[in-house]
């Protein structure tokens, strides 16, 4: 527990650890690329002050993107850049409060997600989710469900 806003060594440890678990990044690395995705506005973008493109058919998305994905019609496949870089962000959302009843299913395209070599299943209404590429044994993470 953090108390007056201040970790105990121990507890800023084992956030190092858990950070370098699930990145592969140092702490000291992993800070740098915060800092510098957000000095620059994100490499790759995501959390544009852009509205998000309305989506409504399967199809390639772009880091950097902010897409409305609307499944009203029917289940909608997004697939992953092949090549992304470390930092690459994605944005999906559901304005229209419809995965649940029509899955998005986001193609991982050769890289993992979570670290996992299965495809992302979103069945969560109106959810809002970004996917940061972290690379090596991580690949994509995903964040604010």
């Amino acid at each position: 527990m953090v108390t007056d806003g201040v970790l105990t060594e121990a507890q800023a440890d084992e956030y190092r650890a858990v950070m370098k678990e699930l990145t592969g990044l140092q702490t000291e690395d992993l800070l740098m690329l915060i800092a510098s995705n957000t000095l620059s506005g994100g490499a790759g973008g995501g959390g544009s002050s852009a509205p998000p493109t309305l989506i409504t058919t399967s199809g390639p998305v772009v880091a950097g993107g902010s897409y409305n994905v609307n499944t009203t019609v029917g289940p909608i496949s997004l697939t992953l850049p092949a090549s992304p870089t470390l930092g690459d962000k994605i944005e999906f959302y559901d304005m229209q409060s419809t995965w649940s009843i029509n899955n998005l299913t986001i193609v991982r395209n050769g890289q993992l997600i979570d670290a996992n070599a299965g495809n992302l299943i979103a069945d969560l209404s109106n959810a809002h989710m970004q996917l940061m590429f972290n690379g090596g044994a991580q690949g994509w993470s995903v964040y604010n469900l």
